[in-house]
């Protein structure tokens, strides 16, 4: 990061930009740049962090809800993230890397909860004769069946195309066709594995998928207390639009939104997002007695550097 942050400075000043650079953080807001390059651990789980941002943004302009599930579907991922009460959910455990296999940052962060199913994921049949969907992703390169840059696994996103999902001449907004040929010859080969017809297989591909991203959604909400027919779903990513509905109708959610920024959410999240700054100090004390003189102390040397600090009762 700290070598790519400033190449990206120095690019842009190269082009003429003369204002003042942001960058996305993990707390749900934006940065100075150099406060980055400083300290780039704040970059961690930064690109999820501000989609829900963006939905608490549309949410409450088109409908007025302060509750929201934020599904954001791309290539490799599908990322879930909430909005109660108008306020973003954070959470303690922040890793840099696998969970548990990581290490534990000890920052506070956006709770986004990421499973590998999205546009580009890959259905396979395991050696038991079902058929699985993710986590492995076939990317942009070589891509799904249908891009035809040699990719021949089937995808979600051949899936949705033999099914009649995707318009393959208008995608990418028409600067990219897509193959029909190649998506049908792909999922074909895992129908004759399974003994079922083309477009059974199809259905069949995206219904795994929508599972895997429901168990998701309920991780989040169910598991916390949080009953998602209360909530707004608001769909983000490239892949919004493919599996939203049907994830709506098992959730029971009444309000569904696709932004018209929905495949850069969290880019357009940034243009609505506070600068965010999180500090910390340490202090070891006992509760008898308690150097209040040392937490004032400790709370002066974070404010002199631009934090704002409850007052020390």
């Amino acid at each position: 990061m700290q070598r790519h942050l400033p190449e990206i400075a120095a690019g842009l000043e190269k082009e003429g930009f003369a204002g003042e650079l942001l960058a996305a953080s993990s707390a749900g807001g934006v940065v100075p740049i150099g406060e980055l390059i400083a300290s780039p651990l704040w970059s961690v789980r930064s690109g999820p962090s501000l989609a829900p941002v963006a939905a608490r943004t549309v949410a409450r302009g088109e409908t007025g809800s302060g509750d929201v599930i934020v599904c954001d579907t791309g290539g490799t991922s599908f990322d879930v993230s909430l909005v109660r009460a108008g306020d973003l959910v954070f959470t303690s455990e922040t890793w840099l890397g696998e969970p548990f296999a990581g290490h534990l940052t000890g920052l506070s962060s956006v709770d986004v909860r990421s499973i590998g199913a999205g546009g580009g994921s890959i259905a396979w049949v395991d050696p038991g004769g079902l058929l699985r969907v993710g986590p492995e992703s076939a990317r942009a390169d070589p891509g799904p069946a249908c891009y035809g840059l040699g990719g021949t696994r089937a995808t979600v996103t051949d899936a949705a195309l033999v099914l009649g999902y995707i318009d393959p001449e208008r995608f990418l907004g028409g600067t990219m066709a897509l193959d029909v040929a190649a998506a049908e010859a792909a999922v074909r080969a895992l129908a004759q594995t399974l003994g079922i017809a083309l477009r059974e297989a199809a259905h069949a591909i995206l219904s795994i998928a929508n599972e895997r991203m429901i168990a998701a959604i309920g991780e989040l909400t169910v598991n916390e207390g949080v009953d998602p027919r209360d909530s707004t779903l608001v769909a983000g990513g490239g892949a919004a639009g493919l599996t939203i509905l049907a994830i709506a109708r098992e959730l029971g959610c009444r309000e569904v939104l696709v932004p018209r920024a929905a495949g850069v959410l969290s880019a357009f999240g940034g243009q609505h997002s506070d600068i965010v700054r999180e500090m910390s100090g340490l202090l070891s004390t006992v509760s008898v007695p308690f150097k209040r003189r040392g937490l004032r102390a400790v709370r002066g040397t974070m404010k002199s550097v631009g934090g704002i600090c409850e007052p020390v009762h």
